[in-house]
């Protein structure tokens, strides 16, 4: 049945299964994705060729598959040291193999594969990761298609030397979203190739740790959460505040029937 009062949330809750999310630290000053780091799921191999994800990628958050309608999301318990924020995402597209030593177009394993959802790429967000440190900062831009299939150039970001940081693409003027990025140039050379790559994903829920120490609970009814639906193939992972020691999370899902 449809969740449209409390006696079907606390049915839909009851028949939900905990999914637990667990990660080590992220690095300081940037965002930073759990997709490589060790902990539950496991962590995704380093990419290489563009390839779409989803949720038989290996390192995904094993959510119940099957669920024709999706699912809905009922409650997030959050355990941090620090305060902060994790984003909840669907990773859609993941490449690797560029380098900070050269100030050419780089088209290495661009354009990014065709997204198998969200296809139209409203909403869907650009990042660059550093998987191997790139020696010092710099900044980037990007040639991208955006949510209405037209090819425009990003505006300028600044790149983290740090391994596990993550950068947001800022998009040009008007633009929500980006189906596919096509090449990737950066501004001066830091003198060490490294290794980056350009993640396509969705964020799905956006949730505030606000404990010291402790648990952060949020569900649709006391607030934090909106019965957000997650779909049944999506490649879940945390994108996290810099800095953060360690972040557990256990969900509870039903499918929305």
């Amino acid at each position: 049945m449809a969740i449209t009062s409390l006696s079907n949330f606390r049915a839909a809750l009851a028949r939900s299964t905990p999914l637990y999310l667990s990660k080590p630290a992220s690095p300081s000053g940037t965002y930073a994705a759990s997709l490589l780091t060790p902990g539950k799921p496991v962590a995704m191999v380093t990419p290489t060729t563009s390839l779409a994800r989803s949720l038989s990628t290996a390192g995904s958050l094993p959510i119940p598959g099957g669920a024709l309608n999706g699912l809905r999301l009922l409650q997030a318990t959050i355990s941090t040291v620090a305060p902060g924020v994790v984003v909840l995402c669907d990773l859609l597209n993941y490449q690797g193999g560029l380098v900070a030593n050269s100030v050419s177009v780089q088209t290495t394993n661009l354009p990014t594969a065709a997204l198998t959802r969200s296809t139209n790429g409203a909403g869907v967000l650009v990042a660059v990761e550093i998987f191997a440190s790139i020696g010092s900062g710099t900044t980037y831009t990007s040639t991208y298609v955006n949510q209405d299939g037209a090819t425009k150039t990003s505006k300028s970001s600044q790149l983290f030397s740090t391994a596990g940081g993550v950068k947001l693409m800022s998009f040009a003027d008007g633009d929500t979203g980006a189906r596919s990025v096509t090449n990737f140039t950066i501004a001066t050379s830091t003198g060490t190739a490294g290794n980056m790559g350009i993640l396509l994903f969705k964020p799905l829920v956006v949730l505030a740790a606000t404990a010291w120490g402790g648990l952060t609970q949020q569900d649709a009814i006391s607030g934090g959460l909106q019965l957000e639906t997650i779909p049944s193939d999506a490649c879940l992972f945390l994108l996290q505040s810099g800095g953060r020691r360690g972040t557990a999370i256990s969900f509870n899902m039903a499918e929305d029937v």
